[in-house]
């Protein structure tokens, strides 16, 4: 669920850190189990919409300075997991053409 600017801003940080913790997780964990069956994820592949890339699109919010540092640096890994799953993607259909199951 997308938040807007003003939802971010107000959340402590303490609980924005542990929900984009536990989101990421669940994401983990749809994309663990569709691999293990040979299945495209039904999982976020945008790296901009899931709630840490709305933090770190709108990192400005972040006071701390220590904090600020350690999440422009998540920056490039984040994108590139979420992005990661067009390749898992088409590996899967060159193995499966029939398959129908999209992001």
């Amino acid at each position: 669920q997308k938040l807007s600017f003003e939802e971010l801003k107000e959340m402590s940080i303490s609980v924005l850190l542990q929900e984009i913790f536990l989101r990421h997780l669940i994401w983990r964990s749809k994309v663990m189990k569709a691999a293990m069956e040979g299945k495209i994820p039904q999982v976020e592949r945008d790296y901009t919409k899931c709630l840490l890339g709305q933090l770190l699109s709108n990192i400005d919010i972040i006071e701390d300075p220590e904090l600020k540092r350690i999440l422009e640096k998540i920056y490039e890994p984040h994108k590139k997991v979420h992005t990661s799953l067009d390749d898992y993607e088409a590996f899967v259909r060159e193995k499966n053409p029939d398959s129908k199951e999209r992001i």
